[in-house]
């Protein structure tokens, strides 16, 4: 897991050796946040969830569950469930989701589409995946 809070952590990132996919994403991502005020860019969390993460990890990084709605509790799995991302995206391997937590800051995960990447949320993101 590779978890990208600020400036100096994308920058970092961009240097290390990405999943070329993964890294194109990340760039894009960079390349916009760069024609915007520096402050959005301090503002956006970026984690990539690749194989090998447990979803306790992820859940312990962000504070939160993606899997949880957190204004009503429901979780995946539950039929009553609203997922409360903004956006869920196919990648080609990878899902792109975007949440936002009113106007403090987006958080964008990609998450790798693999049986080795935490289960429920690879089954998550293939029931409510949007393009």
């Amino acid at each position: 897991m590779l978890s990208l809070f600020d400036t100096p952590s994308l920058e970092r990132a961009l240097s290390l050796p990405l999943d070329r996919k993964v890294r194109g994403l990340l760039q894009a991502h960079v390349d916009h946040l760069d024609r915007l005020d520096l402050d959005v860019r301090d503002t956006t969390y970026f984690l990539v969830i690749d194989a090998g993460c447990a979803m306790e990890d992820v859940t312990d990084e962000l504070g939160w569950s993606p899997l949880v709605n957190p204004i009503d509790g429901q979780r995946y799995g539950d039929a009553a469930l609203h997922p409360f991302h903004e956006a869920l995206k196919d990648r080609g391997g990878w899902f792109e989701m975007h949440v936002c937590v009113g106007n403090e800051a987006v958080f964008i995960l990609f998450i790798r589409d693999s049986d080795r990447a935490p289960p429920d949320l690879v089954a998550f993101c293939r029931e409510f995946v949007t393009d």
